[in-house]
């Protein structure tokens, strides 16, 4: 019988062209862990890396290779073994297609809202619970394929994005006990979120409010604080989530606020996060500020344009993705 081929590990750089080298992860006879054994490497153009089915558990990305791989617009990663991406993934400048379909992904690496130039992202047949809502700052993301995942709601920032393909289909999501189709409509919600999404510690409620004056009025504050708490306020800052009714920047994990909302012409549940308790009393009264109820009128505006394809149409969007051909101009019919 022969043995199953090592999975791979790949790191990838830059040198002359963007180069991948492979190393193989093989088990020690005498030790539980893992030693890498290099097999070969791989040279591509500066555009596009294609590393389809090459059975890598482990991929990174050195910091010095950033700012050497700003050509890099496409990755194609799916069909392989990972767990995880490396958080210097969302620093590639340059990238405006990602493949990481058919792996196994619990989570997105944190910084998305970095990757200002993505326009297509495939994260189909994962594990992934989350997608983070910072998913929302990517003002040039037109694709978005999160089919068969483990999801129980999205993000509701997503209704920011100029979408023109969406995908969500096999995943874990109800509409059950949400509130009535007129709230759906017009995308106000009801709380179905967990007890511990809903109440504030005191140490949140102070990180908000100390935070909060220091972005807006009194930086200097921040350096009498302690190393801890400026530690975590960097942290929050970083994340950089926003309030679904004031916009400010949440210095805490965010009050959960559940519901349904119309995306793209489908019911789905939503999920907001509120800095305070004021604002998600204001979310839960339907009363949000107005430029909520502006990108509300503008998504249902734009939802006769938006094509809602089916699960078929996204294979052959993939497909065409896989054999290099440009995906900006492409047009499905189904």
């Amino acid at each position: 019988m022969t043995a199953e081929p090592a999975h791979q590990a790949v790191i990838l750089w830059y040198l002359h062209d963007c180069t991948a080298s492979h190393f193989d992860l093989c088990e020690s006879e005498h030790q539980q862990t893992e030693r890498r054994k290099r097999t070969f490497t791989q040279t591509f153009s500066n555009n596009l890396v294609s590393l389809t089915g090459s059975r890598i558990a482990e991929l990174s990305i050195p910091l010095p290779a950033i700012s050497r791989l700003t050509q890099l617009h496409t990755l194609h990663l799916q069909n392989n073994h990972l767990t995880y991406l490396p958080d210097e993934i969302w620093s590639l400048s340059g990238l405006q297609e990602l493949n990481v379909g058919y792996n196994q992904l619990k989570k997105l690496p944190p910084g998305i809202q970095k990757a200002q130039s993505l326009q297509e992202l495939f994260l189909h047949n994962n594990n992934i619970t989350e997608i983070p809502p910072q998913i929302g700052s990517l003002s040039r993301l037109r694709v978005l394929d999160v089919t068969a995942n483990q999801l129980s709601t999205i993000p509701a920032e997503i209704k920011k994005l100029p979408l023109s393909h969406l995908w969500v289909e096999f995943n874990y999501f109800s509409t059950k006990n949400t509130s009535t189709r007129r709230l759906s409509e017009i995308g106000l919600i009801d709380s179905n979120a967990p007890a511990e999404a809903n109440m504030l510690s005191l140490f949140a409620i102070c990180s908000q409010i100390v935070g909060t004056k220091i972005e807006i009025s009194n930086p200097s504050l921040f350096y009498q604080l302690s190393s801890t708490v400026q530690y975590h306020l960097e942290k929050c800052k970083r994340l950089a989530l926003l309030c679904a009714i004031c916009n400010s920047l949440i210095f805490h994990s965010g009050l959960v606020v559940l519901g349904t909302s119309r995306i793209s012409g489908m019911l789905l549940p939503v999920s907001y996060h509120c800095c305070s308790q004021t604002c998600k009393s204001r979310l839960l009264k339907g009363s949000p500020m107005e430029n909520l109820e502006e990108e509300a009128n503008s998504n249902s505006e734009q939802g006769a344009d938006n094509q809602i394809h089916s699960h078929r149409a996204s294979l052959q969007l993939r497909n065409s993705s896989e054999q290099n051909t440009p995906t900006v101009q492409r047009s499905l019919s189904i």
